[in-house]
């Protein structure tokens, strides 16, 4: 019998509210509900519970634009649940990683077709298990990883389309740092500049101005014109507030039917003079093709010409854990760490592009970190302590700028959150909100606490899924 076991699994919910509306491709988060999950594991003979969370946005996980939110969200809770199913019958694992690998392995009967809302799932138990043996070991995920108790080095095999084979271990230099640069989210619906109005809405300007950003990711979503002239506002912005040197990311967010589409308002874009700077300073562009075509040869035409002088990362697309290694085939040139898609896989992703840059001599293959607008204290730390522990420079956040902080907790849980992660917080009108400073968030007591987390969430405050009320997030 392994060492890990799971004894218990439970799902409940609680509503939050953004400050202003955030739009993202077809998708706009005004509402949601905060999914907690609960996992009672035994771990070298210790009964502990591990915790996972996340937000449930709308047209994110399925951008069925004729599936209702409401359904969207019985949806995401249903694979959530559902998930632990797949492991019926398994007695114990040897470690988290095994945990996984049976997910992977398993019969997806119980799972819906929608490859990306199955990760979803299976990174949430995944999460809470990872949770669980950081707290029954008393140690963080970064110390379990490198001490070999969360995972081993085994090396994992997979086939792709094309017949090639990839065979890797999964990253477990320890790269964590004291810090992280932000990436700012800057939605299709953000303000660009500060004005005397009284629009709650924060703008980019007073944003960069507050915490002196560096750097940004910005939504497009094949509006031609209209795209290439609100990207010269904030390319204006940007280097009106802090200089010419500035790093971003361009968010596709699957709003082309083909890589050539992209290539068309790339060109209108670079082809603006006051841009040549902005475009210079292009780090990667994220998932542009939708996830229907971007996996297939017919609808990406360009791309690797274009890849091989700006990476271009899938995001939404990467569904599975041979989605990447396929990905490169194709022409792509980097991918995506984000929790909920699944922890072990970012770290197997990362080993990949380092094997496969070592092998070049080059810096070609990149991994970005990005965001589900997640917000604390499970949630925003667990993925935290993840893209600290691979080494990324900066890490899309957005949560704390959409969402006011920690605002959807009942009051009494904020002394926990101020006392035991100080450095990560701050006191605004007595909310736990993100610190930034300079442009970086502390990562002193994510490196050092558990899956991130030194608290124990208020699970009596969320809502099991039976007695939530879609209603009552008071959204059509």
């Amino acid at each position: 019998m392994g060492v890990v076991r799971i004894l218990e699994y439970s799902l409940r919910l609680r509503n939050s509210f953004t400050q202003h509306p955030f739009r993202y491709g077809n998708g706009v988060l005004s509402a949601c509900p905060q999914a907690l999950v609960q996992a009672t594991i035994e771990c070298n003979g210790k009964i502990v519970q591990g915790y996972a969370a996340d937000c449930l946005p709308p047209l994110w996980f399925d951008k069925s634009s004729h599936i209702p939110y409401s359904r969207q969200i019985d949806d995401m809770c249903e694979t959530i649940i559902h998930t632990r199913q797949l492991l019926d019958g398994h007695r114990g694992f040897d470690n988290a990683l095994d945990v996984t690998l049976a997910l992977e392995s398993a019969p997806q009967r119980l799972v819906p077709e929608n490859k990306l809302l199955a990760s979803f799932g299976k990174s949430m138990l995944e999460r809470s298990v990872i949770d669980g043996c950081c707290r029954a070991e008393v140690a963080s995920f970064g110390d379990l990883v490198v001490n070999g108790i969360l995972c081993d080095d085994r090396q994992i095999s997979l086939s792709l389309d094309s017949g090639r084979s990839v065979n890797a271990s999964l990253w477990r230099q320890d790269s964590r740092s004291a810090s992280i640069f932000v990436r700012h989210t800057v939605g299709m619906l953000d303000k660009i500049w500060d004005d005397d109005t009284r629009d709650e809405t924060v703008s980019l300007q007073l944003e960069i101005r507050k915490s002196n950003l560096r750097f940004f990711k910005i939504k497009i979503a094949n509006r031609e014109d209209e795209d290439v002239d609100r990207i010269v506002q904030i390319a204006k912005c940007i280097e009106m507030e802090r200089g010419i040197e500035y790093g971003v990311t361009l968010d596709g967010n699957e709003q082309f039917s083909c890589f050539e589409e992209f290539l068309e308002l790339f060109s209108k874009i670079k082809s603006i003079p006051a841009l040549q700077n902005f475009c210079s300073n292009i780090i990667a562009v994220e998932q542009p093709v939708s996830r229907q075509y971007a996996l297939d040869s017919m609808y990406l035409v360009g791309l690797a010409q274009f890849a091989s002088q700006t990476p271009v990362i899938i995001d939404e697309s990467d569904e599975q854990w041979n989605s990447f290694s396929q990905a490169i085939d194709l022409g792509y040139t980097g991918t995506s760490s984000k929790a909920c898609k699944g922890v072990f896989k970012s770290m197997f992703n990362r080993q990949i592009i380092e094997e496969t840059n070592h092998s070049l001599g080059d810096s070609k293959y990149v991994m970005t970190g990005e965001d589900l607008c997640c917000i604390g204290p499970v949630s925003l730390h667990a993925d935290l302590a993840l893209v600290s522990f691979l080494g990324l420079e900066h890490v899309e956040r957005n949560g704390h700028h959409y969402f006011k902080g920690l605002e959807y907790l009942p009051q009494h849980c904020y002394a926990d959150v101020f006392n035991k992660h100080r450095d990560l917080y701050m006191n605004v009108e007595g909310i736990p909100c993100v610190r930034i400073k300079e442009g970086v968030i502390s990562l002193a007591s994510i490196n050092n606490n558990a899956f991130g987390s030194a608290i124990e969430p208020a699970w009596d405050c969320f809502f099991a899924p039976e007695d939530w009320d879609f209603n009552t997030l008071g959204i059509d």
